[in-house]
């Protein structure tokens, strides 16, 4: 709490006297930079348990204003408590700080269970979670039940954190993925304002692809972490190890979603053999949607191992107000075999391309609903109408989402319109034409017809329930998903006025936003629901 950061170093195989028994140390910072002479060291006095190999500073858990600690131990042998099945359970302990600096007695400490799970040879701050103001903490077990892993999060609170995992969850590829064997905290990759964790499984047989590796990711919610897997897959390469290493990015392009690192111990460039793998690493932007499934950014190694080992924010070490990048090798070989290397990548203005698949997907007598893919980056976005055969300049819209409701356009005209998309480095061109037609103002666009139309619930989840209202005669409704796709269509001859038509299919749908459109007349309307399980 003296207002400097502090360094904490591991030493996994430290001899004192136990063989490999680890120690951690702690030096403080200052005016004059890193102390030193560590203010505070650990040890774990036990053969073998490798403490130290997975340390992490976790902010501050239980909200004193102090940053604590985090220490993992894989190696540790839960010989009291499971006897010669203890081997390498793992151990991990937390210690809060204060204004003196970590305690000598560990706030928290909690042993593996099970043979082998190797508990604790990952540890993170998890970031607020569940929304709760506190942070939270996360730990990995990447041989638990024989090689699943698993990953336990921990709630902070105002006493700090208990030795009861609030979230748990498994890998459960059966084959030794090593899940779980890095993690990260995530940041807030969907900018929902809950911490989201990524987690590493570099020896997942990725399509059956031995050691092919894949990444796997939770999203926070009110409750914790929630319980639904995304996974994210590199380019299925025998033994490639894709996420040997991931890490949080912040914010790399300042679009108000976090961004993620990762890296591929082995990737090999395409039509080279095992033995040319150079490895390469990668950024992948976040989004309203999640992560996006092609990497923005990808740097390949230049020599056999070139890169691979770590990847990782470097802060900004050039003071352009951009993120910078760090990325190693342990395995690089330049003037002399193996020696290693490091590269700094310094932070661009990120550039899009323009929106794809811009359509509207309703069309009435004054109102008009458009939709387009996500662009990975974006800030907001502008929708142009031009009325044809009208001099003057087009009607502009904004928005930050991926669609948009036009409201007061002219009956019976035609308008030619097109979307822009803002990144970091400014606005794009403009995206592919869309050219519609708004309908008479008759049908119900018209009068009080439009407010009558009324659907239920929203969100929804197996049964949509839609209030006709007065409308009479052949009606047709279609149901489009986000990126303007005719997921659901149904026609019915309304005989009599104010109907309640039930769509009883919704329960296929996958989660998300979908647009109903209801045509009656010659005309229609469009209102927006939300999918959920």
């Amino acid at each position: 709490g003296d207002g400097f950061d502090d360094l904490i170093i591991g030493a996994h195989e430290y001899d004192n006297p136990q063989k490999n028994e680890g120690r951690v140390w702690l030096h403080r910072g200052s005016i004059s930079g890193v102390e030193p002479i560590a203010d505070w060291n650990f040890e774990t006095n036990r053969k073998g348990a490798k403490g130290g190999e997975s340390v992490s500073i976790v902010d501050d858990v239980n909200n004193d204003g102090f940053d604590d600690v985090v220490i993992g131990a894989r190696g540790w042998d839960n010989d009291e408590e499971l006897g010669d099945l203890g081997d390498k359970a793992g151990k991990f302990w937390v210690y809060l700080g204060s204004a003196s600096g970590l305690g000598a007695i560990a706030h928290m400490e909690c042993v593996g269970q099970v043979e082998d799970a190797e508990l604790g040879v990952s540890t993170d701050g998890a970031g607020d979670v569940n929304g709760d103001g506190y942070n939270d903490i996360n730990i990995g077990g990447y041989i638990f039940l024989i090689g699943d892993g698993m990953i336990c999060t921990f709630h902070g609170g105002e006493g700090g954190p208990d030795n009861i995992p609030d979230f748990m969850a498994i890998g459960g590829a059966n084959d030794t993925s090593f899940y779980a064997v890095n993690l990260s905290n995530a940041g807030d990759i969907n900018g929902d304002g809950y911490s989201d964790v990524v987690i590493g499984m570099p020896r997942y047989d990725t399509y059956g692809v031995y050691n092919a590796g894949k990444m796997r990711y939770h999203l926070g919610s009110d409750l914790g972490l929630d319980t639904t897997k995304y996974d994210l897959f590199g380019e299925g390469q025998y033994n490639e190890r894709w996420a040997f290493n991931v890490n949080d990015a912040g914010d790399l392009n300042k679009d108000g979603y976090d961004d993620i690192l990762l890296t591929a111990k082995n990737y090999a460039p395409p039509g080279s053999g095992l033995e040319d793998s150079v490895g390469r690493g990668y950024m992948f932007l976040g989004s309203p949607h999640g992560l996006a499934e092609k990497a923005t950014w990808t740097f390949d190694g230049e020599s056999v191992s070139g890169v691979g080992t770590n990847i990782a924010l470097a802060g900004d070490v050039n003071g352009d107000s951009l993120s910078d990048i760090i990325l190693s090798g342990d395995g690089y070989s330049g003037s002399y075999t193996q020696e290693g290397a490091v590269y700094i990548f310094h932070g661009i203005e990120q550039v899009c391309d323009p929106a794809s698949s811009f359509t509207s997907i309703g069309v009435g007598s004054t109102t008009a609903t458009f939709t387009w893919d996500w662009v990975y980056g974006s800030y907001s976005y502008k929708v142009y109408l031009n009325r044809i055969g009208v001099p003057g300049p087009p009607m502009v819209m904004t928005t930050e989402s991926n669609s948009i409701t036009v409201t007061g356009l002219v009956p019976g005209a035609t308008y030619k319109c097109y979307v822009k998309t803002q990144c970091q480095a400014g606005w794009t061109g403009r995206s592919n034409f869309k050219t519609i037609n708004t309908t008479p103002t008759t049908g119900i666009d018209a009068g009080e017809n439009n407010s009558e139309v009324k659907l239920y619930p929203n969100p929804v989840t197996n049964i949509l329930n839609i209030e006709t209202g007065v409308l009479l005669g052949e009606t047709n409704i279609r149901i489009y998903d986000a990126k303007g796709e005719v997921v659901m269509s149904k026609s019915y001859n309304l005989e009599s006025v104010n109907k309640t038509l039930q769509l009883e299919d919704m329960s296929s749908l996958p989660e998300g936003f979908y647009f109903v459109e209801i045509q009656n007349n010659n005309a229609s309307v469009v209102r927006k629901i939300s999918k959920t399980k």
